[in-house]
């Protein structure tokens, strides 16, 4: 005998007797046909197919019981509670049922928990990810019109800052342009040094993505006239809020990064992060 018939025939036991009669051999049949797939795929696969093996039993098992106890109901033609009161008596049943069954077999019932706990965890986690990376807009205005331009001849999306203004000045096609870098910084506040990541930005980033200040000012075009002026900084909502402790007379002070201190004239709303997806 098989792993996989003395597993099956110990989680055949959560099904009603009924289901049992009717579909066991049919059910072993098909478990031994199922392990045979799976052990010539790999060793790997074979374990896959044993711990599904135990959580489609722990799921499948309580609602063939309700099904049953609907079908004798109905057979006798026992007058049914309200719907809603079905549907708890239903589930109780179920319940107490299962905690029996994985109280009988508690080794299997862990398995079967863990089992579940993964793959629910996996989904979620596989979900959040394409949310993040597909389904969510970013949090500007418009986003739909976005368009990013890449560097062809290396295949990366960089351009350099001469290359910029070439295309921001011989703009006709785009309402505006805008560049920024995304790069690790050394921060330093009230003594505190911390690896940070941010944005190196034009002075038209916030313009052009129609993001709007909670506090203070974002930066201008005007801000890109000057170089080597004083830097400028605006934090983003989460930064203020953690290592300024939301402070709202944060405007003005200093922070320092990458050793040069920068002036904060503003701060990000709540829910921007960029215009990096992911980050």
């Amino acid at each position: 005998m098989t792993s996989a018939e003395r597993l099956w025939r110990v989680l055949v036991r959560l099904f009603p007797a009924e289901t049992r009669r009717e579909y066991g051999e049919e059910m072993l049949r098909l478990v031994r046909d199922l392990e045979r797939d799976a052990r010539r795929a790999s060793p790997l696969a074979h374990a896959a197919f044993l711990a599904r093996l135990v959580a489609d039993a722990v799921v499948s098992a309580p609602g063939e019981h309700a099904r049953r106890r609907r079908r004798r109901r109905s057979e006798l033609g026992t007058p049914s509670p309200s719907m809603r009161e079905d549907r708890m008596d239903t589930l109780r049943a179920d319940v107490r049922y299962a905690l029996r069954a994985m109280a009988r077999q508690p080794a299997f019932a862990i398995v079967a928990v863990l089992t579940l706990a993964l793959g629910i965890g996996a989904n979620t986690a596989i979900f959040s990810l394409i949310n993040t990376a597909l389904l969510r807009p970013l949090p500007v205005e418009r986003p739909e019109q976005l368009v990013s331009l890449n560097n062809v001849s290396l295949n990366l999306p960089a351009i350099s800052y001469p290359n910029y203004r070439d295309f921001r000045d011989r703009n006709n096609s785009f309402s505006g342009m805008m560049v920024y870098r995304y790069t690790p910084f050394a921060l330093s506040v009230n003594g505190v040094n911390e690896r940070v990541w941010g944005y190196l930005v034009t002075g038209n980033y916030f313009e052009v993505l129609g993001v709007k200040p909670a506090l203070g000012r974002f930066f201008t075009p005007d801000d890109d006239r000057s170089p080597g002026a004083h830097p400028i900084a605006a934090l983003a909502y989460d930064c203020w809020q953690k290592r300024f402790a939301g402070d709202p007379q944060v405007i003005g002070k200093n922070v320092i990064v990458n050793g040069r201190n920068f002036t904060i004239i503003g701060v990000a709303p709540q829910g921007f992060y960029g215009s990096e997806i992911g980050y």
